[in-house]
């Protein structure tokens, strides 16, 4: 059984399922997230008993990233990009997500604007080691590896990076410490951890309420700074709660080092949609392009 989100009108809908009928021509998918963006993605957890023992840094981590990431997912999301306060950019993607044996499979594909349509994102999550990145590019008709030394770069010129797109787990951290704060008006513990890897920071905070274990806001640090240069923001009023998972629909991504913003918003939402394995593959990356180059471009 899948659920759906919508922010668009029948008409607009019906484009979105023009789209992944393109897809589904030789995948089948019946509902593109992961940025991703790159993050998105959750699994069901029980509430703790008011009387059960405080939990463990671990515990709370391992309870707000199973509520966040778990379950298939295919997103329309609108990306608006400002520079000290003016926006200079205004972008489209679609976003699939499936989970294949325990590990992340997720497909990007930029729908507007003309310059970037088509330019693609595979993330093959892998254990014990970085995640696997491939990006097509249309112009040159090319798939490239991302390699590890690009996964704190920018993501097309957004203020997300290529590791903001990957699933968080509670065995990439270690060192994880708890302190309370009110975050969005509400009563949270910002939970410290380093990564086991390196990362483009070296530190993350993680501001999670503990009733409902929903992740809330997260900074990253660099080494030996007080202050973050990056955070992004989980408003609580636009989390989708559904089956135990909350994804949101609106995130905002601030550089505070660069006084530079993307806002993220998801347009439609669908949970757990019946795709195809064979979407996640450097092969489907070009064959999608070949397939939607032939289809006239959004508003024509």
């Amino acid at each position: 059984m899948s659920g759906s989100y919508s922010q668009r009108t029948g008409a607009e809908a019906s484009g979105v399922l023009a789209r992944v009928g393109g897809m589904r021509g030789w995948a089948r998918a019946s509902s593109i997230a992961a940025m991703a963006l790159g993050a998105l993605l959750p699994r069901s957890a029980a509430p703790q008993a008011q009387d059960a023992a405080p939990e463990s840094p671990v515990e709370l981590l391992r309870r707000a990233f199973d509520r966040r990431y778990g379950a298939d997912t295919h997103q329309q999301m609108s990306l608006r990009l400002s520079s000290k306060g003016r926006e200079v950019a205004h972008q489209q993607i679609e976003v699939v997500t499936m989970m294949e044996h325990g590990q992340l499979r997720a497909l990007a594909r930029f729908t507007a604007p003309p310059d970037l349509r088509d330019t693609a994102l595979l993330v093959m999550e892998q254990e014990g080691r970085p995640d696997d990145y491939f990006l097509y590019l249309p112009a040159l008709d090319k798939v490239r590896r991302v390699s590890g030394a690009q996964r704190s770069d920018s993501f097309m010129g957004t203020d997300l990076s290529y590791e903001d797109l990957e699933r968080r787990r509670v065995e990439d951290f270690e060192d994880l410490r708890t302190r309370p704060e009110r975050v969005g008006g509400e009563a949270a513990l910002l939970v410290n951890a380093r990564p086991r890897q390196a990362a483009g920071y070296e530190r993350v905070e993680f501001a999670i309420a503990p009733g409902d274990a929903t992740i809330l806001e997260t900074r990253y640090y660099t080494r030996g700074a007080d202050a973050p240069f990056k955070r992004i923001q989980f408003p609580r009023a636009s989390l989708h709660e559904e089956a135990g998972f909350s994804v949101p629909t609106r995130i905002s991504v601030a550089n505070l080092k660069r006084d530079s913003q993307t806002e993220v918003t998801v347009e439609s939402l669908e949970l757990n949609p019946n795709l195809d394995i064979r979407l996640f593959t450097t092969n489907a990356l070009m064959r999608e392009a070949a397939l939607s180059s032939k289809r006239p471009a959004p508003g024509k």
